[in-house]
């Protein structure tokens, strides 16, 4: 697979984009992992279309992708490539301003938007279940639990949403170019969404996560008269906390 993709790569002259943290998988294992871990004949959205090596390997087993892609040349280059594959939609634009409408999210997930990704994923009620591939550090923060020094917002976010499964670690040298970092599969099964003014007051908190609940809850707008730090409560808890107190504050904060 790894020639084939380079192959591909230098016919279209492509370079990568760093900002956009273009990391072509060159494993065919993991487009298998996708392929054995998602339902058949279901609906999909695939985040990053890149070559489209998954969107085909999806379509086939599939009853309708929608896939995003960002970049516009390579997105010139995917409508030739997917024009006659029939329950493929190819969107070229920004997948953090489409709905997530389908029964499942896919994708393998630039750094740079997946914070945005899990927070997003995290409010919308119109999703069932995905699978994406993430850096493995971010996996470790989303997992993280309270105490820990990775613990924070999405932590919180991710744990009240979704019931969260890791998959497979993988070396860099199962893409290309090679990142500095391992990536790691992680299955995430909607449970219920979180507001998403439930973010803003996760980020006012945890602005200041070292601090004591009662001042920092205080310079939030808001009384929370608890003698633990910010880092120490407990998913449910916030969310108790913020049903509570939100319709009556004005955050301030991040």
């Amino acid at each position: 697979m790894r020639d084939l993709v380079l192959s591909e790569i230098g016919k279209l002259s492509f370079r990568p984009k760093k900002w956009l943290g273009q990391n072509f998988t060159v494993d065919r294992r993991i487009i298998d992992y996708f392929v054995s871990n998602i339902e058949r004949s279901t609906e999909v959205i695939e985040i990053g279309t890149g070559l489209g090596t998954l969107t085909l390997a999806l379509a086939e087993i599939s009853k309708r992708v929608i896939t995003i892609e960002r970049d516009e040349r390579l997105c010139n280059y995917l409508k030739r490539k997917l024009e006659k594959v029939s329950n493929v939609t190819l969107i070229c634009g920004d997948a953090l301003e489409y709905p997530f409408n389908k029964p499942w999210v896919v994708g393998s997930i630039p750094y740079s938007i997946s914070g945005p990704l899990l927070a997003k994923l995290s409010t919308s009620s119109t999703w069932e279940k995905s699978l994406l591939l993430l850096q493995k550090d971010f996996v470790d923060r989303i997992t993280a639990r309270p105490g820990s020094k990775d613990y924070g917002r999405l932590s919180v976010m991710v744990q009240l949403c979704c019931e969260i499964e890791k998959g497979p670690v993988w070396p860099p040298n199962s893409f290309w170019p090679r990142p500095q970092v391992l990536s790691q599969h992680v299955h995430l099964k909607r449970l219920e969404s979180v507001p998403e003014e439930f973010s803003k007051f996760l980020a006012c908190l945890f602005s200041q996560k070292n601090k004591k609940l009662r001042k920092v809850a205080r310079s939030c707008g808001f009384e929370w008269d608890d003698d633990r730090r910010v880092r120490e409560v407990e998913p449910k808890e916030f969310l108790r906390v913020f049903e509570r107190v939100w319709k009556s504050i004005d955050l301030i904060g991040p």
